[in-house]
């Protein structure tokens, strides 16, 4: 069973931000990157997508977050169910402002 990342991160409202961070996987494996809201209700900020594969990639997104959000929030790498010894790397993760 796998279990998800997370990193709570403290952000300044109505500020856009990067994320960056490099990845692959033993297996090609698709897992959402979510920027949630870090309690009750748990709201999505911000999703995306990737799909790993058996070589380094770099990925950049960014991101902002909205008048009214909490300021405090999860970064969060989501892998649901991993095949039995399949591993996922991650090197050099960062949020920073644009």
């Amino acid at each position: 069973m796998a279990y998800p990342i997370h990193q709570r991160v403290e952000l300044e409202l109505q500020t856009t931000y990067v994320v960056k961070f490099k990845a692959k996987a033993d297996i090609s494996k698709t897992i959402p990157l979510k920027v949630v809201r870090s309690r009750e209700p748990y709201e999505t900020y911000f999703e995306k997508t990737v799909i790993l594969s058996d070589t380094w990639q770099e990925f950049v997104f960014e991101f902002s977050i909205p008048s009214g959000a909490d300021k405090v929030v999860n970064l969060s790498f989501e892998f649901g169910k991993l095949a039995s010894g399949s591993t996922v790397y991650f090197d050099y993760v960062m949020v920073e402002k644009k």
